[in-house]
């Protein structure tokens, strides 16, 4: 099979599980799509370098995984900003930008179903760890991959997935529990 034709087959088979893993990492299809277009031109981009008897899936994730990386960075650097930051508030007087997250969170609607609330929760939680921790956990905890697989798209030694997945899976547990006990406070 030629170059151009390898290249279609891999678009064509890796597009929904690039997609899927790309909506656990953002939790926007439409940044999804953004990403995984952005992980197929680079791999269009660089398909000359990649080697047919290696794993193409994890390439292809590993590929993907920085194109995240790299928006998130952006993102970040973009739209940061102090908590103790001054804007203003509704009334036109200055305030803390941390005072106007937190009376936004309190109009959110509170008569969800439990169901709908523990899914909430749990995206939450997962969308506040480190991205190091949220690839991880969606990797293997999400996309089922095995250990050796994620060590592949993490480019890092065995043992050190083992110890990042028991990491991120603490750093989950504790926000998870942290954030039933201020429903609970409250």
């Amino acid at each position: 099979m030629n170059r151009a034709r390898e290249l279609e087959k891999f678009i064509k088979d890796y597009s929904e599980r690039g997609f899927r893993f790309a909506c656990q990492l953002c939790r926007s299809e439409e940044e999804a799509k953004e990403l995984v277009q952005e992980a197929f031109f680079r791999v269009i981009r660089h398909w000359d370098k990649f080697e047919p008897s290696s794993n193409p899936e994890s390439w292809f994730l590993t590929i993907l995984r920085h194109v995240y990386l790299d928006a998130a960075k952006r993102y970040e650097r973009k739209n940061c900003r102090s908590l103790d930051a001054l804007v203003h508030g509704e009334d036109g007087s200055p305030r803390a930008f941390s005072e106007v997250i937190a009376d936004a969170r309190e109009e959110a609607p509170l008569d969800r179903l439990e169901r709908e609330e523990l899914g909430a929760k749990t995206r939450a939680v997962l969308d506040g760890l480190v991205p190091e921790h949220k690839a991880v956990l969606t990797l293997c905890d999400m996309e089922g991959l095995h250990y050796e697989e994620i060590a592949v798209v993490l480019d890092c030694p065995l043992g050190t997935v083992r110890s990042r997945i028991n990491r991120a899976r603490e750093a989950f547990k504790r926000k998870f529990l942290e954030s039933c006990r201020e429903v609970v406070e409250s």
